[in-house]
């Protein structure tokens, strides 16, 4: 019975252990360049925020350049989405999930 009891002991310390490195670290980001739809001009001071409290927020440069990343966060499954809006006065705000090294083009109103 000893035997028994120790064996499943093991077996359960196993299966927790795998369990657990499914459960890894995750990172998503964003980066990439925003231009005018009709112009193709980059666009400055856009506002990019990541829609959670794990992703921080930018402002476009000259050349509509930004990079958005998030915290590092344990996940099981894969890491969450990452929904991103843009916006500037004078332009319709645009809201993208998982917007890796794309160009982004935003309209006027």
């Amino acid at each position: 019975m000893k035997l028994r009891t120790s064996l499943s002991f093991k077996t359960a310390c196993m299966a927790l252990a795998a369990f657990s490195l499914l459960s890894c670290e995750c990172r998503r980001s964003a980066n990439g360049q925003i231009l005018d739809e009709s112009t193709l001009l980059p666009l400055d001071s856009v506002n990019v925020k990541g829609l959670s409290v794990l992703f921080n927020e930018d402002v476009s440069d000259s050349a509509g350049n930004y990079i958005l990343g998030s915290t590092m966060t344990g996940t099981v499954g894969g890491c969450p989405d990452l929904k991103v809006t843009y916006s500037k006065e004078g332009y319709e705000t645009l809201t993208m999930t998982n917007p890796d090294d794309e160009i982004i083009y935003m309209k006027k109103k």
